[in-house]
């Protein structure tokens, strides 16, 4: 993304490499931190950040220095009622220091935290 002519960050797609798992796996972490509903299984975490960097299509955002700073993980699931697929994230979370918090309005932050935290339940339920 460019803001005027200075770089904030890049985005790329996630490989299936050591480096590229440790990043996701770093940042999902501490989304489980900020909002985690259930103890963290980590062989679980293990398996399915590693099945959706194989099997789905995972972006990992990206500070000037190189640092992962956001992930946004997309899979192919069927719906539960129809042999027909849909595209939904299994994982979206950028760290607090680079979300709009300085430009965003108190009612948008308030309404987007809300959803997220919605969405992260519904994601998770059983």
């Amino acid at each position: 993304m460019q803001r005027g002519s200075e770089t904030k960050f890049r985005i790329e797609r996630a490989g299936t490499d050591e480096k590229s798992f440790v990043d996701v796996f770093d940042l999902m972490v501490a989304l489980h931190k900020e909002s985690g509903f259930a103890p963290l299984k980590g062989e679980k975490a293990v398996r399915e950040v590693y099945s959706v960097l194989c099997e789905g299509m995972t972006f990992i955002a990206r500070a000037k220095d190189g640092t992962a700073i956001g992930v946004l993980s997309l899979t192919e699931s069927p719906f539960y009622y129809s042999e027909e697929a849909f595209l939904h994230d299994r994982g979206f979370y950028v760290r607090p220091r680079y979300r709009c918090i300085q430009r965003c309005s108190a009612g948008s932050k308030r309404s987007a935290a809300v959803h997220l935290k919605a969405k992260h339940h519904h994601d998770t339920e059983p």
